[in-house]
């Protein structure tokens, strides 16, 4: 799927779901939460030559050719960082750097206080933000004809039968991105 198809979905999922459990308190943590849904969304394709993602880093050149030897030895388009083992990784990490800075709080010396804590917890929006937008970007190409790899170099994920698999740049991409951010609009307005 294209760059923009992942942004749509990864920053509208984190949307609804603020809706039912929400993220962020201020301004500061939207923009924080937001952000890491942009960036998470698109995350999966930095090893992907000339994908978004790429493009925004600069990275052309290093992960283009990265992406173009890859797939010259293996013949495969989507490896490592579509994989589920991967994903794990990802959704993981923020979680224990999160726990990490709440050990290291110096308990001893200082109290801990409400400063301390709502900064803790403006985090939880950004944790939550990078798992769901990782993951839906997984789940969006797991629709797709290629699918995502199960393991590293291990057989295809599909999510829909052969014949409902959806084309990049097709209508149905654009229906399968249209369709739920008018939703998410109705849903974000209708509080």
């Amino acid at each position: 799927m294209m760059g923009t198809t992942h942004l749509a979905i990864g920053v509208g999922s984190v949307m609804v779901l603020n809706r039912f459990v929400p993220l962020w308190d201020d301004s500061q943590g939207l923009m924080l939460t937001m952000g890491a849904a942009v960036v998470s969304s698109l995350l999966a394709d930095i090893d992907e030559p000339g994908s978004m993602i790429s493009r925004m880093l600069k990275l052309n050149t290093k992960s283009g050719v990265i992406a173009t030897v890859r797939s010259s030895l293996t013949g495969a388009h989507r490896m490592t960082t579509h994989t589920p083992d991967f994903a794990g990784v990802i959704v993981c990490l923020p979680l224990i750097v999160l726990l990490g800075l709440w050990l290291s709080l110096p308990l001893a010396t200082s109290p801990i206080t409400i400063e301390r804590i709502l900064f803790l917890m403006s985090l939880r929006g950004v944790c939550v933000a990078l798992a769901v937008g990782y993951l839906s970007h997984l789940i969006a190409d797991a629709m797709t004809p290629h699918g995502i790899p199960l393991f590293f170099f291990d057989g295809q994920v599909h999510l829909l039968p052969r014949g409902l698999r959806i084309r990049t740049g097709e209508i149905e991409e654009y229906l399968v991105v249209g369709v739920p951010m008018l939703l998410i609009v109705g849903i974000a307005v209708l509080k």
